[in-house]
């Protein structure tokens, strides 16, 4: 009997023993981590999860989990090609940044008739479909007639609304602007430049085109 305890409490102290060890196995894994520091430059590892629409990426500056959209399953264009490896900026907290190409679970699909991407730090094209395709200008031309208006109206003049500014509300009209009402042009200018609002443009335009008398030339020179 008294061996029979003695082997009972020997099992006893080993398994408590182990479920010690279990309990230490985090904080040893977490110090091997620490101590071999971040991945070396160059060497990246990445886990992603299919379920979740989520990237984990695991790189010298550290990990950073990525959200990636889900695109619509048809193009809106037939023909225009989908990219089906994106580029994507991350940054840890620690400070740093990388640059890495993820696949899209769902290659997004291009609404516009011309695209392109260009990396500004070392004008290498990323992405270009249809670049030389001559297209209009759109509201690009509002770049321009905010710059003949700033070297020709006073921001705190104040101009009108009449009829003939207004624009299709349902696409254009981004201020919600009616005949009659009155704005400084620098109000008109932020909702030009803010909210590509059409009735803005015509507005300032118009202003403009009085004072100057010819207000295309002076948009050719800009």
């Amino acid at each position: 009997m008294v061996g029979d305890s003695g082997q009972q409490r020997e099992r006893a102290q080993r398994h408590q023993r182990g479920r010690r060890w279990l309990a230490l196995v985090p904080l040893v894994l977490l110090s091997v981590i620490l101590a071999l520091g971040p991945l070396p430059a160059g060497r990246a590892a990445s886990s992603f999860s299919l379920a979740g629409r989520t990237a984990l990426s695991l790189t010298a500056s550290g990990p950073r989990v990525l959200q990636l959209q889900r695109a619509r399953p048809q193009p809106a264009i037939p023909g225009v090609p989908a990219p089906s490896r994106i580029e994507v900026w991350s940054s840890s907290e620690a400070g740093g940044s990388w640059r890495h190409v993820v696949t899209a679970l769902d290659p997004p699909q291009l609404t516009a008739r011309a695209a392109i991407a260009v990396d500004l730090t070392n004008q290498a094209l990323l992405y270009a479909d249809n670049p030389d395709a001559p297209l209009p200008p759109a509201s690009t031309a509002k770049i321009v007639t905010a710059l003949v208006v700033a070297g020709t109206l006073d921001l705190d003049e104040v101009v009108e609304i009449q009829p003939g500014d207004l624009v299709d509300p349902a696409v254009y009209a981004n201020m919600g602007l009616a005949a009659g009402d009155r704005l400084t042009v620098e109000g008109l200018l932020t909702g030009l430049l803010v909210a590509s609002a059409g009735e803005a443009a015509n507005a300032l335009a118009r202003a403009a085109g009085q004072r100057l008398g010819a207000p295309t030339d002076a948009a050719a020179h800009q």
